[in-house]
């Protein structure tokens, strides 16, 4: 949607930076997919205020409170640089009293306020969007949960891997004579740009009219889009789809070959008639693009279970990464299965794009974190912060941002307000 100014003919003045800078989130969201949507916003710009404390920290910090201190208990700390990076850390105790009145505080200097906690959780501290609202009447709330803050189920819990196989998708995952594989942890991403799209709408929406708005994403709907084919086949034809492994509905051969060496794979995918020449002429077998059980696409799909070992018998004396160069180099689509190793230290596509930042992180090192969407090269400005210690920032958010002159602030962290 274009702007006024856009519609108008008039130029809008630009200044260069970061899309959303000036934007202050408050941010209550842990684990995975509610804490990357606010990273997310974070690297356009937004300032993150990540809020926590030493009783409840995101338990992607490895850590819990323990007897009066916080210990170490599983080694996480990795999975919360990864999503929290582009952050500020700050610390209340919301079962205070005296914090509740220093989050709404914060609310009324703020723009958006995110949260992952299960249904009525924000309403019991005072941060619902209805609540919020009468401190600062245009503020936009964000929440991320399992099933939603209405329904039968708005009480449910919920993680990635609940939430794809309620909305549907592990179903159809795995190989048909076996049981459904969860693809639930990866999946979470795609929650958090879903939200993140929405905050973006709804800060625009704010931008023209002025109003607050309530944005919510559940886990299990978001993922009912990852596979739309499915319900689409089902109300235009009456079937169920079944799980199919590596094979496709339209293309073949369609599966992830195993390659020369322990562990190597390498994936093919042929979509037209062309490309199946093509792989015929890469195997030496050009006689097969005119076999009449491979010619067509039909018939390759009709035939995948001797087709298959024709071409592992190619793939077997191939390394992966080779095979997907004369493959590609053909005219084949093909991509080798890569590990880690191969992604951080050995991908020239990535290292050409310069797709990774490296951050020092306190506690943890000189980490590589991922750029942003489309950030290629730094072309969005993003931002890339390391992720921070626990209440890294309270000085900075209860001084600085707040105004609380230095004696209230010892107060409140003898009290264990700020804690």
């Amino acid at each position: 949607m274009p702007s006024k100014s856009r519609a108008s003919g008039a130029r809008k003045s630009y200044k260069p930076g970061p899309l959303l800078e000036g934007v202050r989130i408050v941010d209550f969201t842990r684990r995975y997919a509610g804490s990357f949507t606010a990273l997310l916003l974070g690297a356009l710009g937004a300032e993150v205020l990540k809020v926590e404390s030493q009783i409840r920290p995101d338990p992607y910090r490895g850590v819990k409170y323990v007897e009066g201190k916080l210990e170490t208990i599983m080694p996480r700390v990795g999975m919360y640089a990864a999503i929290n990076h582009n952050k500020k850390s700050c610390t209340l105790n919301l079962n205070k009293p005296e914090a509740r009145d220093l989050l709404r505080r914060l609310v009324a200097i703020g723009d958006v306020v995110a949260d992952s906690f299960y249904t009525g959780v924000m309403e019991k501290y005072g941060a619902a969007f209805e609540q919020l609202r009468r401190v600062r009447p245009d503020i936009v709330t964000v929440t991320m949960s399992g099933f939603g803050q209405s329904g039968p189920y708005g009480e449910y819990r919920a993680y990635g891997p609940v939430g794809s196989s309620f909305g549907g998708v592990d179903a159809m995952t795995g190989f048909p004579d076996g049981q459904p594989v969860s693809a639930g942890g990866p999946l979470d991403g795609i929650c958090s740009e879903t939200l993140a799209y929405g905050t973006l709408a709804a800060l625009y929406h704010r931008s023209l009219t002025g109003q607050g708005q309530r944005v919510e994403a559940a886990m299990h709907e978001v993922q009912m889009s990852v596979a739309p084919e499915s319900m689409l086949e089902y109300t235009a034809t009456g079937r169920v789809p079944q799980r199919k492994g590596n094979r496709d509905d339209v293309m073949a051969p369609h599966s992830i070959y195993p390659c020369a060496g322990a562990d190597n794979w390498l994936a093919i995918a042929v979509n037209t008639n062309g490309e199946w020449k093509a792989l015929c002429g890469v195997l030496g077998r050009p006689e097969m693009a005119r076999d009449p059980r491979y010619a067509t696409a039909d018939a390759r799909m009709r035939n995948q279970v001797s087709l298959d070992p024709i071409i592992e018998v190619w793939t077997r004396q191939k390394v992966n990464t080779k095979a997907m160069d004369v493959l590609q180099q053909a005219g084949v689509p093909a991509a080798a299965c890569q590990n880690v190793i191969q992604l951080l230290e050995q991908d020239p596509q990535l290292k050409a794009r310069e797709m990774f930042v490296w951050l020092d992180t306190p506690g943890i090192g000189h980490v590589a974190v991922q750029r942003m969407p489309g950030d290629v090269k730094g072309a969005l400005r993003c931002i890339y912060t390391p992720a921070p210690r626990l209440g890294a920032h309270n000085e900075y958010v209860f001084k600085e941002v707040l105004g609380i002159p230095d004696v209230e602030y010892d107060r409140l962290i003898e009290q264990q307000v700020i804690y």
